[in-house]
């Protein structure tokens, strides 16, 4: 189970990566083959009827050899759950509220339609519609109707202002902090740590 941190952080590192990513209409992660990309038109008809034949030419263009996610499906993925629509990620979350303020980092955001991931900075990472790749939006130039704590994400963190990572073997203090948003400076001087290079299998690194 991943924390809200974790959420944020593999949200940002595909963010990172976002020429490899396309946005799909009912996409779970699959690749962009041609054959693939047709097939979602025949599938959901209603959905792409919206598009001429020549976008259609232009999204399949786009798509092609990229890594294709519509938004529920970035949502899922970055979280670690299983894939659901985005109304049952809002019905099934917790902690709801239409106060984007109060919303932190692996946050669901949702309107209508459309859900995107919470940075717990005032902005989030979505991939919003065909033609599109992930990209960070600030919530002041959007606009979501709810947040919520994701089920399946584990936020009990939250409750007491921080959490500690065990380090495993093979770990690195940069790699740790990638994968919770943060930098390998911040850690060290968090834990009191001289060397940054010299960490620990078992040593617990309070992530703040």
């Amino acid at each position: 189970m991943y924390t809200g941190l974790e959420v944020s952080a593999r949200a940002l590192e595909m963010y990172q990566k976002r020429e490899k990513y396309a946005y799909l209409y009912g996409a779970k992660g699959e690749v962009g083959t041609e054959e693939f990309i047709r097939s979602m038109f025949r599938r959901y008809p209603d959905y792409f009827s919206k598009y001429s034949d020549v976008q259609k030419e232009d999204i399949v263009k786009y798509c092609k050899d990229k890594i294709l996610y519509d938004c529920s499906g970035f949502v899922c993925h970055c979280a670690g759950i299983p894939n659901v629509f985005s109304g049952k990620l809002l019905a099934d979350g917790s902690k709801k509220t239409k106060n984007m303020s109060e919303g932190k980092a692996g946050w669901l955001c949702f309107k209508p339609g459309h859900v995107g991931i919470g940075r717990g900075d005032g902005t989030f990472l979505h991939i919003p519609s065909e033609m599109h790749t992930i990209e960070p939006v600030r919530f002041a130039d959007y606009d979501w109707t709810d947040m919520c704590r994701l089920a399946g994400v584990d936020y009990r963190y939250e409750e007491n202002g921080k959490m500690v990572h065990v380090v495993q073997s093979g770990e690195t203090l940069s790699g740790i902090a990638r994968r919770y948003g943060t930098t390998y400076q911040a850690l060290a001087v968090a834990n009191g740590i001289k060397n940054p290079d010299r960490i620990y299998v078992g040593q617990k690194i309070t992530i703040l």
